[in-house]
């Protein structure tokens, strides 16, 4: 690289720069107008539970250690803390923080990728001209960036960690990249045999923050191990001998997992939906990686059909035939490629390897609750897409040599062809943002392909509640009941149901069975509250809206009912107050 700028004037290489800084700048505001409509979206799903439910958590969370690592995502709390901050609950602020953040990691995909192509380039290992690689980087960006399924992450709130995770491991890429060139040759021997200086520390600091903001990154030392040794030296060996202090240095951030509690967590005995580990889920680590071979076949029927796409899939999903033909032949098509590119050494090996690398941390042996979600396809699309643009300026290569006019013909198509390709993808994304703006067309999309998804129906039945439709709520939680009759939020909802129908016994009796689980639901212990001052027993109220109000502190319904229910409590003898006191301190404590 050093040799090539020594070879090209100063003027055009300053030119070249102003041309992908305004192509960086370009792509940022295509990714921000193309994805404005995400700012009208509102909380959905696990929005609802990691924001509404735990406000509390989210209040200035760097006053705590121990908030900031709960969920295991200390950058994420960060951010939505910062959320909270400025503006409350409002959706907007929550919506423009991730809209921010995709269309930075879009720039951080063109410039990653980018550099990639200039290092193939100056190794001779392509030859491509200087406005085909600027071409072709950018291609990679939109794309990647444009795509309808990139809504799973970047409009979907609390997935925002995929979103902040993915845009660091593409710029640590391009940092790394710049690493490969940033020993001086005063280095002399220390330049062959390791060294660390600015663009090092660059990389190990955004694979850090990386972990920081989702734990599957810790795939991020492997992956720029690949990336080194396919794309920057052609070597595995040769990356050990000239960066093998950069490499140890990006494997010593997994470190980070340990008190995260991530490690801790994968041993755990984990049930039900609840996070992740070795017998989570109610399947075994083999059953659960041979489901996600079907996952694999759905993720990649939603790079071609976007429809598919879900906000909750489900096992139920995964039954289709389809599936499983799909994710045979294309975990097959990566083995095959994976084999034939070490085998000869091509460059191209990186792709099928960093697919493989991205995914693995979801679609292992480690069985998750959740056995697909469209927002882990955020990282493993740009390979795709990577791939695809690779196969394209291949062939445009080989037009070039056989005939100059066919390959300047095929470079107007190929334009015109990503234009389109763009043009349908910014369509896709634009109505897929409209289905967040109303939670409830999410939801209906689910049980209409799936109409015994339970997660769905309670959901549905949620929301149907908060707009008045009682009925329509009742109707969906008579086919949960019938299909998981022990769900907690089924519980919760038929109780509130049973309250607003007058019957503050029957609710209280089942708000009462589903405490232990949902201890932390501002909303189950407002109707609690609720039910017991209907029932006239305003001090164990005062308990109730009392803890409501610690777990949604912006929800000022909570304060009033409390200072109301204290004066109702007021009126009664002192041997039930006492009474009273000494129930509240012992649930205190």
């Amino acid at each position: 690289m050093n040799a090539l700028h020594h070879s090209v004037p100063a003027p055009w290489v300053r030119s070249r720069s102003i041309g992908v800084l305004l192509l960086a700048a370009g792509i940022w505001l295509m990714v921000v107008v193309s994805w404005r409509g995400a700012l009208g979206a509102d909380f959905v799903f696990d929005d609802i539970v990691r924001i509404l439910g735990e406000e509390r958590l989210i209040v200035a969370p760097w006053n705590s250690w121990q908030t900031m690592v709960s969920g295991q995502r200390p950058l994420v709390q960060l951010s939505l803390g910062l959320n909270h901050l400025l503006g409350g609950l409002n959706p907007w602020g929550y919506h423009a923080f991730n809209m921010l953040v995709h269309a930075t990691a879009a720039v951080a995909a063109f410039l990653a990728a980018l550099c990639c192509v200039d290092r193939l380039r100056v190794r001779h290992v392509v030859s491509i001209s200087e406005h085909a690689a600027l071409f072709s980087a950018v291609a990679v960006a939109v794309l990647w960036a444009m795509h309808p399924l990139q809504t799973a992450a970047a409009t979907y709130v609390i997935q925002r960690a995929e979103a902040m995770a993915g845009l660091f491991i593409l710029t640590a890429v391009a940092c790394l990249c710049c690493a490969a060139q940033e020993l001086p040759r005063a280095a002399g021997i220390a330049r062959k045999r390791g060294g660390f200086g600015v663009w090092h520390a660059a990389t190990v600091g955004c694979c850090l923050l990386a972990i920081a903001a989702k734990p599957t990154a810790a795939c991020g030392p492997a992956l720029l191990l690949a990336v080194d040794a396919f794309i920057l030296t052609g070597s595995l060996v040769a990356t050990l001998r000239l960066r093998w202090l950069l490499h140890g240095a990006l494997w010593a951030t997994t470190l980070v997992l340990l008190p995260l509690g991530v490690v801790r967590g994968v041993f755990a005995n984990g049930a039900g939906n609840a996070g992740a580990g070795l017998r989570v889920a109610g399947t075994s680590p083999l059953q659960y990686a041979a489901t996600q071979v079907r996952a694999v076949g759905l993720y990649m029927g939603e790079v071609v059909c976007p429809s598919l796409m879900s906000i909750d899939h489900g096992a139920e999903e995964l039954v289709a035939p389809w599936t499983l033909a799909v994710g045979v032949a294309t975990l097959a098509l990566l083995t095959v490629l994976v084999v034939v590119a070490l085998a000869r050494k091509q460059w191209w090996g990186v792709l099928p390897v960093c697919f493989v690398l991205l995914l693995a941390p979801s679609s292992s042996f480690v069985p998750l609750a959740d056995v697909a979600a469209d927002h882990r396809m955020y990282l493993p699309l740009v390979i795709v897409m990577a791939g695809i643009v690779s196969i394209a300026a291949a062939f445009w290569s080989f037009a070039q040599r056989r005939s100059s006019r066919i390959g300047h013909w095929m470079s107007v198509g190929m334009a015109v062809l990503l234009v389109v390709v763009v043009t349908m993808e910014t369509i896709g994304t634009s109505l897929r943002n409209q289905e967040y703006a109303d939670p409830l067309l999410l939801w209906n999309q689910v049980i209409a392909r799936r109409p015994e998804h339970v997660r769905a129906r309670i959901n549905r039945a949620g929301l149907l509640m908060q707009r008045g439709r009682d009925d329509d709520a009742q109707a969906d939680l008579d086919v949960a009941v019938g299909l998981r009759p022990q769900d907690p939020l089924l519980g919760l909802y038929w109780g509130i149901l049973e309250l607003r129908r007058g019957h503050a016994a029957e609710a209280l009796e089942l708000f009462d069975q589903v405490t232990p689980t949902l201890n932390r639901s501002a909303t189950l212990h407002g109707a609690r509250g609720e039910a017991l001052r209907a029932l006239e027993r305003p001090c164990e109220a005062v308990d109730a809206f009392r803890r409501a109000a610690v777990f949604a502190p912006s929800a000022a319904q909570w304060h009033a009912l409390e200072e109301m229910c204290r004066a109702e409590c007021a009126d009664y003898p002192p041997a039930v107050k006492r009474t009273f006191d000494k129930f509240t301190s012992e649930a205190s404590r």
